[in-house]
């Protein structure tokens, strides 16, 4: 892959604000529905301080806690892997196969993981449910 220092910078700096965007607007989702953080320790299995510091804005939780997190606040994320080569499009949600869904509940939460891949780099996470 030869591409220039200005094209490997703005794609650094894209997944940078994108990872501060889902931190905070995960965050954000839990303040909106009145969600305390031992409520949210709970339903994760932490302690509210370990909660705390997932919320820090200098915070990198592994991509398994931001899942288990956003089910906690009850959150739907909605991740894709983009082919940013240059001359590649990356095919649409709509063009990927081979869907699978496994689901389960906790009290107040109805929640369902879905994954979609295909041949072309296309990825699809989805976690959903509703708690108060």
């Amino acid at each position: 892959m030869d591409e220039s220092i200005d094209a490997i910078e703005a794609r650094s700096a894209s997944l940078v604000a994108d990872h501060q965007r889902l931190l905070r607007g995960l965050v954000k989702h839990r303040n909106d529905h009145r969600l305390s953080q031992d409520i949210i320790a709970e339903r994760m299995g932490v302690s509210q301080p370990t909660v705390a510091a997932f919320e820090r804005y200098d915070a990198n939780p592994t991509l398994a806690t931001i899942r288990r997190y956003a089910l906690a606040v009850g959150a739907r994320l909605s991740t894709e892997v983009l082919d940013d080569c240059a001359g590649h499009n990356a095919p649409s949600a709509s063009e990927s196969r081979g869907r699978s869904k496994i689901g389960f509940t906790w009290p107040g939460v109805n929640s369902s993981h879905d994954r979609a891949l295909d041949n072309n780099a296309m990825i699809e996470l989805v976690v959903s449910g509703r708690g108060r």
